[in-house]
């Protein structure tokens, strides 16, 4: 899934930008039978100003040869983002448990992304094994990323620079520059109030029902920074 990301990057190379400033969101909500809903999510407001400059500056080359009119009809980057995120929902909805696969593209916030509902934590699973496959040239993997019961639900560290970047990309110097600016969020939320948890970056909203990470993309990937952890519900 991470690996979407790759693409917006290379947007990022086309239009001369070679920095990053999005974030990606990941939200969880998890009924007590195992249910829930999904989202995953990636807010490009601060690239916002970065799109409409490259946009910008073409226009105003004054250059009127056909190359130019086209430029200047250039559609927004998230309606592009949009059809590949389209082109997903027959490959989720295939995948048991997983049903409701909607893509969110919110053109004035910058936000694009997915939210889909996942029968069980083995739905949640698979349907995140499928995004990763989709884009590994081939690979396949079978990662469990969350464990759930009625009093325990667990994270684990399940990101990695093979799975955001691909096992064979090899130029560490130019995945640090795209991503150095790269947030990642982890919001999920639970019907039971939280009782304990093992990994202390954790925040714990005042209700004690949601739990909340945010942090660096590129330390989790170079394994800087451990995201697992293990949740105990009352």
């Amino acid at each position: 899934m991470f690996r979407r990301i790759i693409w917006v990057a290379c947007f990022c190379i086309i239009t001369g930008t070679l920095f990053s400033c999005f974030e990606i969101k990941e939200h969880i909500n998890i009924r007590e039978n195992g249910s829930g809903s999904y989202s995953f999510l990636m807010d490009l407001s601060q690239m916002k100003p970065i799109f409409a400059f490259s946009r910008d500056f073409q226009r105003s080359m004054g250059d009127t040869s056909a190359r130019a009119k086209k430029a200047a009809a250039m559609p927004n980057p998230l309606l592009q983002m949009k059809a590949k995120f389209d082109a997903l929902q027959p490959m989720l909805e295939s995948v048991q448990g997983i049903s409701n696969y909607k893509t969110v593209c919110d053109t004035t916030s910058y936000i694009i992304g997915a939210t889909y509902s996942f029968a069980s934590m083995e739905s949640l699973n698979n349907s995140i094994n499928i995004l990763r496959n989709a884009t590994n040239n081939g690979g396949t993997t079978e990662t469990r990323h969350y464990t759930f019961n009625q009093k325990h639900f667990e994270k684990f560290n399940d990101i990695s620079k093979e799975s955001v970047t691909g096992p064979t990309s090899r130029n560490d110097s130019l995945t640090n520059d795209l991503l150095k600016g790269a947030r990642y969020t982890l919001t999920c939320t639970f019907e039971r109030k939280i009782k304990d948890v093992s990994n202390p970056l954790y925040f714990i909203s005042a209700d004690g029902k949601t739990l909340l990470y945010t942090g660096s993309l590129l330390d989790i990937m170079n394994q800087k920074t451990n995201i697992g952890n293990s949740v105990v519900l009352h």
